[in-house]
């Protein structure tokens, strides 16, 4: 596969992610889930933007675009922690479509894996690393809220370690 077939085959499984997280967002009942679709899928944008810059900075030998990557996300999921109240979180938890989003991650995950794998220049195989984090993060966020969602009690004892950890020595 050519460099331009495969930026197209990227630039087209962003704007199905995107698609995909927008119209989940509007069905989701849990304000967790409908933030970090409407999260996902501005990334998802954000990523097609990225693609089309970078792909130009191959072309023209130009440098490499500045990123932000995964701010979006991590602002998204601490301000609902911070904010979060007992009735939401009896409000339905949208695991179906979680599952389905955890799938797309890992299909975009192996998508840029593989085509970092077949990239022509060391310019090209950062690009699809890059890209290939990116989608990992997104699947790590989706995963920590389907966790949350699905064991609360034990995903609340999971991140309580995390912050007193020093306790379990």
């Amino acid at each position: 596969m050519t460099v331009p077939e495969v930026i197209q085959k990227a630039l087209d499984f962003e704007e199905h992610g995107a698609q995909y997280y927008q119209e989940k967002a509007k069905e989701a009942a849990n304000p967790l889930v409908k933030r970090l679709f409407l999260a996902l899928a501005v990334e998802e944008n954000q990523h097609q933007l990225r693609i089309q810059e970078i792909y130009q900075a191959l072309k023209n030998d130009g440098p490499w675009p500045e990123s932000n990557a995964g701010t979006v996300l991590q602002d998204v999921i601490k301000r609902y922690f911070s904010n979060l109240s007992e009735d939401e979180r009896k409000i339905a938890d949208n695991t179906d479509a979680l599952s389905v989003a955890m799938d797309l991650e890992k299909k975009g995950y192996a998508m840029y894996q593989d085509a970092a794998a077949k990239a022509a220049t060391p310019l090209e195989k950062e690009f699809f690393r890059s890209m290939q984090a990116e989608e990992g993060g997104h699947y790590e966020a989706l995963e920590n809220v389907y966790y949350y969602l699905t064991d609360t009690e034990d995903w609340f004892s999971s991140e309580e370690s995390k912050v007193w950890n020093w306790m379990s020595w």
